[in-house]
């Protein structure tokens, strides 16, 4: 596995094992928060490396906190769905569109 797909899967994990479990049990924000923070540094982190897709990520992480934070935690997850799979598909060596032309 490749760097940026190791790095990918890493945010893979990060959100299915941590950031989405505690937003589809709406639980306290200080949780949330701490685990918004790990899945950001880690985007944040890798971001260049994956160019545009890295720059949407972050931004589709960003968008969950917030709607997170203000009670929206339906919209929070599905936010959160769609980042998982986008981070799986490019944590594949053979996903189509791993180079930021596909969020399908």
């Amino acid at each position: 596995m490749a760097p940026n797909e190791r790095a990918a899967w890493h945010g893979y994990l990060l959100v299915i094992e941590g950031v989405a479990p505690v937003v589809r049990q709406a639980r306290g924000r200080g949780e949330a928060t701490a685990e918004f923070a790990a899945l950001h540094a880690h985007l944040d982190r890798h971001a260049v490396a994956w160019g545009l897709d890295g720059l949407r990520l972050l931004g589709v992480a960003t968008r969950a906190h917030v709607m997170h934070r203000r009670g929206d935690h339906e919209t929070a997850f599905t936010l959160l769905q769609a980042l998982a799979r986008r981070l799986f598909a490019m944590s594949s060596p053979t996903a189509a569109g791993r180079r930021g032309d596909s969020w399908r």
